[in-house]
C-alpha cells in the first residue's frame, strides 16, 4: 500500500526552521503496512531553512505571504504544489497524510490571516491591548480609542487619512 505523506511527518528536516514533526505512529505503526511517498512543496519551492510563510485573505482570495518581508509567494508555491502532486499522481496511492496547520499542506486547519493582521502586526497588538482594557477605560472611551486606531490601521493599508474614513 502506497501512502503520500508530508515529509516532515516522516522525520525529514524540511520545515522552515530546518526541523521536522516526526510522527512515530505514522513511521512505526503505519510503516509496517505501507510504503511512504514523501512530499513537501514548501521545501521544494523555497529550500530549507527558509523564512516562514502565512496565508492571508485579500479581496476574497487567499495569498501566500513571506513573514520576513511580506512578499507574495503564491505563484511560486502553487507551481511547486502542482509539481509535487504531479509526481505522486503517477503512483497508485491508497491515501495521503497532510501536516495539519501547515500553510502549504493543511486542509482547513491552517490559519488564514485577514488583511489587517497580515499587514501590520504592531497595529494589531495596539488594537489587542485596547480590547484587553488594562487602563480600565469606560466602554465609550474604549470604543472611541479602538475605532480611531482601527481607522489608522486601515488607512495605512489603503494610503488614506484616518480622518477621511
Amino acid at each position: 500500500m502506497n501512502i503520500a505523506v508530508s515529509a516532515c511527518l516522516l522525520g525529514q528536516k524540511v520545515r522552515y526552521d530546518g526541523g521536522h514533526k516526526h510522527d512515530r505512529f505514522i513511521t512505526d505503526e503505519l510503516g509496517r503496512y505501507a510504503t511512504f511517498i514523501p512530499f513537501c512543496p514548501e521545501a521544494t519551492a523555497f529550500g530549507t531553512p527558509r523564512s516562514s510563510i502565512r496565508l492571508a485573505l485579500r479581496d476574497d482570495n487567499v495569498f501566500v505571504l513571506s513573514n520576513e518581508d511580506n512578499s507574495d509567494l503564491t505563484r511560486q508555491l502553487l507551481d511547486k504544489v502542482y509539481e509535487e502532486m504531479h509526481k505522486i499522481a503517477g503512483v497508485n496511492l491508497s491515501g495521503i497524510t497532510f501536516k495539519s496547520k501547515s500553510p502549504s499542506c493543511a486542509l482547513g486547519s491552517a490559519k488564514i490571516y485577514f488583511l489587517l493582521q497580515a499587514k501590520d502586526e504592531k497595529l494589531c497588538r495596539v488594537l489587542g491591548n485596547i480590547v484587553a482594557n488594562h487602563e480600565k477605560l469606560s466602554f465609550d472611551e474604549l470604543f472611541k480609542n479602538y475605532e480611531y486606531n482601527f481607522k489608522v490601521a486601515i488607512s495605512k493599508r489603503f494610503g488614506s487619512s484616518p480622518i477621511n474614513l
